[in-house]
């Protein structure tokens, strides 16, 4: 057990390290308008506070024994789930926000509505509103206090609060419209993208046809101001532009492929509890800390992997 402890809090520590220095690398960057940064400073905040809590609910109570760890959960477990809870649900937000931030550059490529300040004002109020949906049932008679030895989020009531059941049963909706709408945005773009490579081609295939350089320029010349607006959103923009909007639909695609997987994942052993229960504590232990460090981790560094 000791080793098991070791091991996943160096795994844990190098998380909160690679966040560190991402944090880092990108606030030195001088031109920020080719990431979305605001973004990833939230993503890398609220990773970073979810990684602390992870170790203090689930790593360290490996070396307490029972009756201290009682105590132990007692006087901190509900603090820490509630702190867990938030910086986990942020992402779910976060992914949301991006997403349709994205739909919107496509459908008014030239909008000013994203400037850094509306986004840290849209990220604000998505974590107060989640701040809110949790500090009620936190302050109420039944708060949620996660069980390390039973890995799971318990309550000392016989009925969650209504919130907390609100959100048990329907806060997975989030990353799937998020997956669903990121899949649609991508193949859009793919198709819009390929008609801009058909014209493209055209256009040469008239030019070595033989007609003049006015009569190709009028009729398919990509520069013409009357086919630019014809011309998909990425293939007209700059290329600063164009990074800054692929950082970002990447960045909504990992980070919610990450949070689907857990969340599924999750409601799967809530619905074979039985079969999952009836299997050893310590493999249970291996699966519940990769299943939280693994797939809660990496939704900071999943959005780095396509550099």
């Amino acid at each position: 057990m000791i080793l098991f402890f070791l091991g996943f809090t160096f795994i844990n520590f190098l998380s909160l390290v690679f966040n560190a220095f991402l944090f880092y690398v990108i606030y030195k960057q001088p031109d920020k308008t080719r990431q979305p940064t605001i973004y990833i400073y939230n993503i890398i905040i609220a990773n970073s506070l979810d990684s602390i809590t992870i170790f203090f609910t689930f790593l360290l109570p490996f070396l307490l024994e029972g009756n201290f760890y009682s105590d132990y959960r007692r006087i901190l477990g509900p603090t820490l789930t509630f702190l867990c809870t938030f910086s986990y649900e942020h992402t779910f937000y976060l992914t949301l926000i991006m997403v349709i931030h994205r739909i919107h550059v496509v459908k008014e490529p030239l909008t000013k509505l994203y400037t850094n300040l509306k986004i840290l004002v849209f990220c604000g109020g998505f974590a107060t509103l989640s701040f809110i949906f949790l500090i009620i049932p936190y302050f109420s008679s039944c708060p949620v206090n996660i069980n390390q030895r039973t890995f799971n989020f318990a309550v000392d009531c016989a009925n969650r609060h209504p919130i907390t059941q609100l959100q048990n049963d329907w806060l997975i909706l989030i990353p799937v419209l998020t997956f669903i709408l990121n899949i649609c945005l991508f193949l859009y773009l793919a198709q819009k993208r390929g008609e801009a490579l058909r014209r493209r081609r055209l256009n040469g295939m008239m030019r070595t046809s033989g007609l003049s350089d006015t009569q190709t320029f009028s009729v398919v010349s990509i520069s013409s101001t009357s086919n630019v607006h014809q011309l998909p959103p990425l293939v007209t923009r700059s290329k600063s532009r164009q990074s800054y909007e692929h950082s970002l639909l990447l960045q909504s695609i990992f980070t919610t492929s990450f949070i689907l997987v857990y969340e599924l994942t999750g409601l799967l052993m809530r619905i074979f509890r039985k079969d999952y229960e009836t299997v050893a504590i310590e493999t249970i232990h291996m699966f519940f800390i990769m299943f939280s460090g693994v797939f809660r981790g990496n939704t900071v560094n999943s959005k780095t992997s396509h550099r």
